[in-house]
């Protein structure tokens, strides 16, 4: 995927790859025009991603492309082994979709955060898996926001399962979770970011529209109708408050597309995992869904 010209394909630049190109091309450090000189600057203005770039960029003597080309790969390297490593060889024919390719190949900083965090959601130690966490966060503050619903969730499904709860409770739960995180990136926005330390006013894009967000409320919906084994990949935990964060970010008027793309693996995984009741209308639906996403993406 990573050979393919997407940009070509599309008939479009990715405007947020642009910009990393004009950054790392025309204008200095981060370092130097912040003048960072603090751990704490250093966080807050997530200078690891601006470090790493030019770093890569001097020591292995490859152009901005060519690391950016490599971020892309991790990303999708990433989320192709978590697939694969639970579903078999077939399911990489779903990463050939408009929101992976935009996230792997535009939103860079994020996938590439996404990609070293992508032990938390796998480890069965979770105290180790938060080191790479940490790392993360240097790159993409809204790791915070993944993390934090991920561990909030595990937590709390882990407890209630424990207490032989109704698995349509604990989705439930997961939903608030999501709908708390909405809440806080949208009416209550400027309060969380400012207290993480996120100077950008990420989600002022556009929202999806209902048609877009159709599929992935009636997945919403589905899910804390499944067994309690459903939630035997910890990764579900995640895709379940994902999809209610997007759901309620679109309520919004939020572009939340990203908290869906992110997850996507997960996402995907939850969907080959629903009861046989409902799997193959559901699959059948994905597939479905992603050739109307073609159809839009290549217009």
């Amino acid at each position: 995927m990573v050979s393919i010209p997407w940009e070509e394909v599309a008939g479009r630049q990715f405007e947020d790859k642009e910009v990393y190109l004009e950054r790392f091309l025309e204008l200095e450090s981060v370092i130097d025009e912040k003048e960072i000189t603090s751990h704490v600057d250093f966080f807050l203005n997530e200078a690891l991603w601006d470090v790493l770039v030019r770093q890569a960029t001097h020591t292995f003597d490859m152009s901005v492309l060519a690391v950016l080309a490599v971020v892309s790969f991790l990303c999708l390297f990433s989320f192709a082994r978590f697939l694969v490593k639970r579903h078999g060889m077939v399911s990489l024919l779903f990463l050939f979709n408009p929101l992976v390719i935009d996230f792997a190949f535009s939103q860079l900083r994020l996938a590439l955060a996404m990609a070293i965090t992508m032990p938390l959601f796998e480890a069965k130690n979770k105290k180790w898996a938060i080191i790479p966490v940490i790392v993360a966060c240097y790159i993409h503050t809204a790791t915070i926001l993944f993390a934090g619903m991920y561990l909030a969730g595990w937590f709390i499904a882990r407890h209630m399962a424990q207490k032989r709860m109704s698995p349509a409770v604990i989705g439930g739960v997961l939903i608030g979770i999501g709908f708390t995180v909405a809440l806080c990136i949208g009416p209550l926005r400027d309060a969380i970011l400012s207290a993480i330390g996120d100077r950008r006013a990420e989600y002022e894009m556009r929202p999806a529209t209902l048609l877009y967000a159709s599929f992935w409320v009636l997945l919403m919906i589905v899910i804390p109708l499944q067994k309690l084994s459903f939630y035997d990949i910890d990764a579900h935990i995640l895709a379940v408050a994902a999809l209610a964060t997007f759901a309620a970010s679109t309520a919004f008027g939020i572009n939340g597309v990203r908290f869906i793309a992110a997850t996507y693996p997960f996402i995907a995984s939850a969907i080959f995992c629903l009861n046989r009741t409902v799997r193959p209308a559901m699959i059948f639906a994905f597939i479905g869904y992603m050739a109307v996403q073609w159809y839009f993406w290549l217009q």
